[in-house]
């Protein structure tokens, strides 16, 4: 975002290209779920999630539950800018981000080299249940400005949803592996709309 906002404006050159006749796929904002599930450890081992029956059986004793509608509501409005972009430009389709990762340790690690405190994490299936909440609503404004809404390609998830592992770059990012499944579906997606 740094690059195409100088000084609070948009750049020339982000303006040049929904100015042109190519297709535009817009790809922003897809980590925004992640603001549920990581802040730097704060000394507590407290968890949460929006459901009492959680899919990975883990105890509740310590889980604050929010409601699922919290969690909604919150991402809806935090991915309002995308909305009023979508409303106001020539964009073709917009583009799904990855699912989070099952693997914690790669989370950790990355976290470990940029930073010397511990980083807290919501547990794996808190996390997909985030991102699946994310894909709601990003389809929702697909759908509510007409335009193509593209979803993750077939292949990159695991049995259960998360990014599979040959395509995870950080825990957080696809890969370069990811990137060209990626690219090939957007191509295929948008030449079939």
């Amino acid at each position: 975002m740094r690059e195409i906002v100088q000084d609070g404006k948009i750049a020339d050159k982000f303006i040049d290209a929904f100015a042109s006749q190519e297709p535009v796929a817009l790809l922003l904002g897809n980590e925004t779920y992640n603001a549920f599930c990581f802040r730097i450890d704060e000394g507590t081992d407290e968890q949460f999630d929006f459901d009492v029956l959680m899919a990975d059986n883990s105890s509740v004793d310590s889980t604050v539950i929010l409601p699922e509608y919290v969690v909604r509501e919150t991402l809806s409005r935090r991915l309002q800018p995308i909305n009023d972009i979508c409303a106001v430009t020539k964009i073709d389709a917009l583009v799904m981000g990855p699912p989070p990762t099952k693997d914690e340790s790669v989370l950790q690690a990355t976290h470990a080299r940029k930073r010397t405190t511990k980083l807290w994490m919501a547990r794996p299936y808190a996390r997909l249940k985030c991102w699946k909440i994310q894909r709601e609503v990003m389809r929702g404004i697909a759908k509510r400005n007409s335009i193509l809404f593209i979803d993750i390609p077939n292949g990159a998830a695991d049995e259960d949803g998360f990014l599979k592992a040959e395509f995870n770059w950080d825990g957080i990012h696809g890969n370069p592996d990811y990137s060209v499944l990626m690219l090939n579906h957007i191509i295929s997606q948008m030449e079939a709309a």
